[in-house]
Order: C-alpha cells, then sequence, then structure tokens
C-alpha cells in the first residue's frame, strides 16, 4: 500500500476512535464520508484503497453487513460501527476485513473486562478496583457516557484495522 494511502487510513482511525472513546458515537463525516471515498475509489481505480481487487472489497462489504446488522438490529453495537465496518470493507478485501473483526473484538473484550474492574463494586470495591481507578487515564476513559453502550466497539474495530494493516505492510503474505 502507497505510504500516503496508509498514513490517511491511520490518522482516520484515529480520529474515529478518539471520537468513539470519548462519546460513543461515530460522526458520519468520518464513518459515511470513508465509504463515499471507498466507492468512488472503487469506481475509479477498478480495485480498494488498499489495491484489493473490487469482487473483494465487495464482498468483504456484504460480511461487514453480515456481522454487524444482526449486531444493530438486537441493540449490541450502534448504527456508527455498522458504516464504520462497511467503510473498512469497501477500503480493504476480505482478509482484513476479519482480521480487523477478530482483532477488534478482542480489544472490545479487554477494554469491557477494563470497564467491569474498574467500574467494581461501590459497597466492597476490589484492590484492582482501587489501582485502576488511581490512573488518570482510566479514569477518562471509564467515565460514564450517556449511552447503554460502555464498550466503544468502533474504536476497538478501527484499532483491528490498524493492527491488520500494519501487520500485512510489515509481514507480507499474512
Amino acid at each position: 500500500m502507497a505510504p500516503l494511502n496508509l498514513t490517511a487510513m491511520l490518522a482516520w482511525s484515529a480520529a474515529i476512535s478518539v471520537s468513539d472513546l470519548r462519546t460513543r458515537r461515530i460522526p458520519n463525516l468520518l464513518s459515511l464520508g470513508a465509504v463515499m471515498t471507498a466507492v468512488l475509489v472503487l469506481v475509479a481505480q477498478g480495485e480498494s484503497a488498499t489495491g484489493a481487487a473490487a469482487g473483494s472489497a465487495l464482498l468483504a462489504a456484504g460480511l461487514a453487513l453480515a456481522f454487524t446488522l444482526p449486531a444493530y438490529l438486537g441493540g449490541g453495537v450502534g448504527a456508527g460501527d455498522v458504516k464504520l465496518a462497511l467503510a473498512l470493507a469497501l477500503l480493504s478485501d476480505v482478509s482484513t476485513l476479519v482480521a480487523s473483526f477478530v482483532i477488534g473484538s478482542l480489544l472490545a473484550g479487554l477494554w469491557a473486562v477494563l470497564w467491569l474492574a474498574a467500574k467494581g463494586s461501590t459497597s466492597n470495591p476490589s484492590a484492582l478496583s482501587i489501582q485502576l481507578h488511581s490512573m488518570a487515564w482510566v479514569n477518562r476513559l471509564t467515565a460514564p457516557v450517556a449511552t447503554k453502550r460502555p464498550v466503544p466497539f468502533g474504536a476497538a474495530l478501527a484499532m483491528g484495522f490498524v493492527v491488520s494493516l500494519l501487520a500485512r505492510d510489515i509481514l507480507p503474505g499474512i
């Protein structure tokens, strides 16, 4: 992948992660903007922004919707997460999307464990809960946000995308 494309995708993923971590929302400008950009690249170049065949990006888009729409309809993820997954798919290919989901799910699970440990019980806090609350960054990241979804899955998915892009550039053939 061209360094400019990689840099742009890293900056975009960072912006999504920061927004989702702080507000549990992914702005349409970032998610739908990326979907529209990815479609334009597919039409103009005949391949995804990461250089994958258009067919692979379109198959990845179908998989992204198959992964996220049921979760959205069940209340497990937000609409921003669905749009983000679609953007990731159209920007890349099936293997990158699957790697992003696997890594992102592991990160989201780690986040949930951290959140539960930091939340602790107010009547009987654990030593881990007390220790986590003493770290300022944990307090900022686990602070209550007006949402029913304590785990920012979009941020985890964007971070999974970054890891999968870097891994495939560093370790070609994986």
